[in-house]
């Protein structure tokens, strides 16, 4: 019924009746009952419509059904996580949401993109996040709405909308101002320090320092 007022040119007082076939139509039997929703038997499928004048005069026209495919975007996409960008944490940082789009895409290039905070604003459109390569956020859940080039007669493309889960990681806990006294031979000034000795002073108790890479620098910078 998407179709009706197109199909009677909105003349008042004309009715659009739908049959599953052009003979149906023909012959006025078998009328489809429940238009509103009509469930295709074929792909595509051509409807008879038969449209009546308040006089009683008849035309018949048709009407293709076609179904498009929807994007197929990879299953089990990974968490996105990023670092936490403040020392000592806040629990938020930058994402880049674009980062898994060839990884959602799989083998298909021509897919497109929108990001959004909730399910529902994936699904109308409704303020989708402005720059995605720079999301600035927490932990939670992101919204992606995935489009390929099939547009249906809205004008549309056709879409999914998945879920992404964004996973902000902590920065390690360090203990500042360290010193390491080391016993100098001779007097000389010099000695041989082992550094990797100090990671679990660096670390503090709280820590496991097999979870951690730590490396050493001659200056801050």
């Amino acid at each position: 019924t998407t179709y009706t007022e197109l199909i009677s040119q909105g003349l008042p007082g004309h009715t659009v009746t739908y049959y599953p076939s052009y003979a149906e139509a023909q012959a006025q039997t078998n009328a489809i009952a429940n238009p509103e929703a009509y469930q295709n038997i074929t792909n595509a499928q051509t409807l008879g419509v038969v449209v009546t004048t308040p006089q009683g005069c008849v035309s018949i026209t048709t009407l293709t059904l076609r179904v498009l495919n929807l994007p197929q975007p990879a299953a089990n996409i990974p968490a996105l996580q990023a670092c936490d960008d403040d020392y000592p944490g806040d629990g938020y940082t930058s994402f880049d949401l674009t980062s898994h789009e060839p990884f959602i895409a799989g083998q298909d290039p021509n897919l497109s993109f929108e990001y959004y905070l909730s399910e529902e604003d994936a699904l109308t459109q409704f303020n989708p996040i402005t720059d995605p390569t720079n999301y600035q956020g927490e932990a939670g859940t992101i919204w992606v709405r995935v489009m390929n080039q099939q547009i249906d007669s809205e004008g549309e493309a056709c879409f999914v909308v998945i879920p992404i889960s964004l996973e902000v990681v902590p920065q390690p806990e360090v203990v500042d101002g360290l010193i390491y006294p080391i016993c100098q031979p001779n007097n000389t000034g010099v000695a041989t320090f082992n550094l990797g000795s100090m990671n679990p002073t660096v670390l503090g108790p709280d820590q496991n320092p097999a979870d951690f890479n730590v490396s050493y620098y001659l200056t801050a910078e």
